[in-house]
Parts: structure tokens; C-alpha cells; sequence
């Protein structure tokens, strides 16, 4: 089994409000975290999880990203 990867969780209780995150977790298969696993409990009306290595950015630390020389994941 290869490296775990990090997984930054979203997550919101309400429509009315954005998903915003909440913590970040490491795991084997993103795919196969649990709702426990990604929230560490609580009352969720939707959850997201996002790999670390699949984020991008478009502006970060306020500052715009430059992107031209990054590979594009197929």
C-alpha cells in the first residue's frame, strides 16, 4: 500500500450556508473514508472530501496563482 494522502474535508449543516472547511485527514483511499473518518462526528447535511494533490489553487496566501507550468492531470 502506497503513502496515505491528505484529504482536506468540507462540509455544511445548512443550504443556506457555503461548505467551508473543517479539517484535514490523511487516508490510504479518499474514496473510502467514512463520514466519521472525514468529520469526526456531527450532524452533516452534505460532506466533501478533496486530495490535497488534486487542489487547485487559482489564488493562494492572496496572491494569484501562476499556473502556466504545471502539468494538467489527465
Amino acid at each position: 500500500m502506497g503513502q496515505p494522502t491528505t484529504v482536506h474535508v468540507y462540509a455544511r449543516t445548512e443550504f443556506a450556508e457555503p461548505l467551508e472547511h473543517l479539517r484535514d485527514v490523511d487516508a490510504d483511499d479518499p474514496a473510502d473514508l467514512s463520514v466519521e473518518d472525514a468529520t469526526g462526528g456531527g450532524d452533516w447535511l452534505e460532506v466533501a472530501v478533496v486530495p490535497a494533490d488534486r487542489l487547485v489553487w487559482v489564488i493562494r496566501d492572496g496572491e494569484l496563482v501562476d499556473r502556466a507550468h504545471e502539468e494538467v492531470p489527465a
